[in-house]
């Protein structure tokens, strides 16, 4: 077997040790480690050019529909990840385009002039806790240092407020983070937030109930059960 296909199908099986759903041709002779303690500067080696590369795995018997290996542009997956990856963004894309029923925009007009006070038209984080209320998805994607956790508490009692008030039976909220240490962190944030924002007494009490959870645990598979209710 072409020995290049052999080195970028052990890398995509290498790559979720990492924590990765794949592994990026184009970019993985400068981002590459080694599992030994020993430093070894691993951008030195011959790595194959990235065109020629992709060419070459796309032509190979193991990648395609329900193979082995799944490629999509220079990211080369395992077809079960793949597969996972299509079904996640699927549902969230399928949730983004709903629009939740029973919001009174005067009651978040008020709340927000509540958790918002300073805030102008063009405040992003009145922005966001206005997009939380509206979608029943919201992203924050921001870069490393961006201080997300800020945004959690405003975001999470928009929706608990004015976004609820025709729903509050079936609405639901979850704080939940990829590592232990970052649902800390969330937790606290939100907490933090509960805490100076001039919200009602009963919402302020269900967000300092909120505990920060990983999405490991969160998304634990239970037959039968949706951990995301629409």
């Amino acid at each position: 077997m072409d020995e290049v296909v052999c080195l970028g199908a052990a890398l995509a099986a290498r790559a979720p040790r990492l924590g990765h759903v794949c592994v990026d041709l184009a970019s993985i002779a400068s981002s590459a480690s080694t599992d030994s303690e020993t430093a070894a500067d691993l951008g030195t080696l011959a790595w194959p050019e990235t065109a020629s590369w992709v060419d070459r795995m796309a032509a190979s018997s193991l990648v395609g529909d329900d193979l082995p290996l799944h490629l999509m542009g220079s990211n080369l997956y395992l077809d079960r990840l793949w597969a996972d990856e299509v079904l996640v963004a699927t549902d969230l894309l399928a949730r983004a385009a709903k629009r939740p029923a029973g919001v009174d925009e005067g009651a978040l007009a008020s709340d927000l002039s509540v958790l918002f006070p300073a805030a102008g038209e063009s405040d992003l984080q009145s922005l966001a806790a206005v997009t939380a209320v509206r979608r029943p998805f919201l992203g924050d994607r921001g870069r490393t240092g961006h201080r997300k956790d800020d945004d959690s508490g405003p975001c999470v009692g928009a929706p608990g407020g004015a976004g609820s008030r025709h729903r509050r039976a079936t609405s639901s909220l979850a704080l939940a983070a990829p590592t232990g240490k970052a649902a800390a962190r969330l937790e606290e944030a939100v907490h933090g937030e509960a805490r100076a924002m001039g919200v009602d007494p009963p919402l302020q009490e269900r967000l300092l109930q909120l505990k920060g959870s990983t999405l490991h645990r969160l998304l634990g598979s239970t037959p039968g059960t949706d951990p995301l209710p629409s």
